[in-house]
């Protein structure tokens, strides 16, 4: 799925190209139409160039790829061993092949709409063809009933995703795919009406830079149809990535809920054969690595040949019990006769906020009040909080187990945990290291996400060289446009900044309206998955994207800004359209 992503973007960044360089050849497509060759035949011709950039770049691919298989063994690291791959002939040739056909697709558009200017029109200044704003009629509907496809496809995945019945995540998910190719469509279709506004909120703080902020923002506004197809690549990508982040930032937060119940502390005392004293709990208190130090109780019972765990714990002694999911309620450390129920427990017994419910065990029952319904399960994956005095009369004198919850204070873990086993096994108990669990289950999801970012950054990387690529044809072609302002004495440096914020407004103007059509996406994936996963905002990750979009964009017109700025003025002006 990521190569075809990657795929895709490559195909729009090589149509751009196309269709900017068959705009710089007007002229030249003039002239040949005028001595008398056919609108096919031009067609043919420039068909059959986009073909040969596919065979050579598919074959320099493939080149790539073979040699760096053949040195992977010289390159493993140190201890391992990597065999020879095999060369698969076949399917090289086919990459190979399906590169020729996709770019020979990707020229022929731009080939169709270069043909099919008249002689006289093509004539004229490229620059005057690619500043034309407006769409055509076709284009305008297509786009719009593109956007009309996605907005239905929205209200009926959200209508699926509220119904009371399980919705088919299968289907949900395919209609979520289905919303952003639609969407993704109409940004296509749409996007020459959609740049001038989106300039000119993200535009705003450039024209300050004046002159040349305001010379960049203007030449970005004056080529929407250029600005829009390279806007579009970088989108693509921005809102994978910002979909990406969203949905790591919502995992994570659902992460950290999960972690509060299962393992809300560091370290876990357990007496196994006898319950741990209050001079055990005193030690462990006394001791300077740990803090938190939090005893608790648990007890099994029954409701109707169901078993269910209760547990008494002081819900504010420890900080990462903060992060438990509350669906109703306030989460306070309960008194006497109130309880906080787990969401397996309140389903069973329908039990709500304010509830008055009857909790039957081996040795009693026990009326409580329910105060707070959890999202999930309580702390230690148990049911319900009670405080001590219920908890004996739900089951006597005795509960099940008995611990104690500490965090580390700093220090040496390994050895703070060597010294509180010394202790546990002195007084017959068991220590777990929850810390190690919760790490794990860290480790695990940072992995997922860095490598989902690794395969996405290849779509932004595609789309970086066609901002390259497109900020360099069109300094070339603005040549004596850039000769006219170092005449009117526009310093090299000054030229080289407008450029680079030229450049660098493609990346920003693009991750815009990606995280506008990524963020509402992976929400909305979110909620169809119903996994109680919550919805996260990642702003500080976001912003950086952007900024990080900018930056990079604008370093792709290093090189044509450098260029530009050694033009002569003299040579610049003189140079023929």
């Amino acid at each position: 799925m990521f190569l075809a992503v990657a795929v895709v973007a490559a195909l729009l960044v090589a149509s751009s190209t196309f269709r900017i360089v068959f705009a710089q050849r007007m002229g030249q497509l003039a002239l040949l139409r005028l001595i008398g060759a056919h609108r096919r035949q031009l067609v043919v011709a420039l068909t059959i160039e986009g073909a040969l950039v596919g065979l050579l770049a598919g074959t320099v691919g493939v080149l790539l790829a073979v040699g760096l298989g053949l040195a992977a063994p010289a390159l493993a690291a140190a201890g391992q061993q990597v065999s020879l791959p095999e060369v698969p002939v076949g399917a090289l040739v086919a990459v190979v092949v399906g590169a020729v056909v996709l770019t020979a697709g990707a020229g022929l558009v731009p080939a169709l709409a270069a043909a099919n200017v008249p002689p006289l029109q093509a004539l004229r200044s490229a620059g005057t063809v690619t500043a034309e704003s407006g769409i055509s009629a076709g284009r305008l509907l297509v786009g719009l009933l593109l956007a009309a496809a996605s907005a239905a496809t929205v209200a009926s995945t959200i209508s699926r995703v509220s119904a009371p019945e399980a919705p088919d995540s299968a289907g949900t998910l395919l209609g979520i795919v289905g919303i952003g190719a639609f969407a993704f469509g109409a940004l296509v279709a749409l996007g020459p009406l959609l740049i001038r506004p989106v300039l000119a909120v993200v535009g705003w703080p450039l024209r300050k830079l004046r002159p040349v902020g305001t010379l960049a923002v203007s030449t970005i506004g004056g080529v929407p149809r250029r600005a829009a197809a390279v806007s579009v690549v970088v989108a693509l990508g921005v809102a994978l990535v910002g979909g990406a982040a969203v949905g790591a930032a919502s995992l994570r937060a659902f992460t950290d809920q999960t972690m509060a119940a299962r393992a809300p502390a560091d370290l876990m005392v357990v007496g196994s054969d006898q319950p741990l004293t209050p001079a055990v709990v005193d030690q462990l208190r006394a001791m300077a690595e740990l803090r938190h130090v939090t005893p608790m109780e648990l007890l099994s019972f029954n409701i109707d040949q169901f078993s269910y765990t209760a547990v008494t714990i002081d819900l504010d002694a420890l900080p990462r019990m903060a992060a438990l999911a509350v669906d109703d309620g306030t989460l306070t450390n309960v008194g006497p006769g109130q309880a906080v129920l787990g969401q397996n427990l309140a389903e069973d017994l329908s039990a709500d906020v304010g509830d008055q419910i009857t909790l039957t065990g081996d040795a009693g029952q026990v009326s409580v009040t329910v105060t707070a319904v959890l999202g999930g399960r309580a702390p230690l994956d148990t049911d319900v909080v009670l405080t001590s005095g219920d908890l004996a009369l739900l089951g006597g004198t005795d509960p099940t187990e008995t611990g104690v919850l500490a965090d580390f204070a700093g220090g040496d873990h390994g050895a703070t945990v060597a010294a509180v086993r010394q202790l546990a096994v002195a007084n017959g108990a068991d220590v777990g290291v929850m810390a190690d669990y919760r790490e794990t289950v860290e480790s695990e999801v940072s992995s997922l996400f860095l490598i989902a970012l690794g395969l996405l950054a290849l779509t932004v990387a595609i789309a970086v060289v066609g901002v390259g690529t497109t900020t360099a044809l069109s300094v070339l072609e603005r040549t004596q446009e850039v000769g006219l302002l170092r005449a009117l004495g526009l310093s090299r440096p000054r030229l080289r900044a407008m450029i680079l914020l030229e450049s660098g407004m493609y990346g920003i103007v693009g991750a815009v309206l990606g995280l506008a059509l990524g963020v509402p996406l992976a929400w909305l994936t979110i909620e169809a998955l119903q996994l109680g996963t919550p919805l996260a905002l990642p702003a500080g990750q976001l912003l950086v994207i952007v900024a990080a979009l900018g930056a990079i964009t604008a370093l792709a017109g290093l090189s044509p800004a450098r260029r530009a700025a050694r033009v002569s003025p003299v040579a610049a002006i003189g140079t023929p359209d």
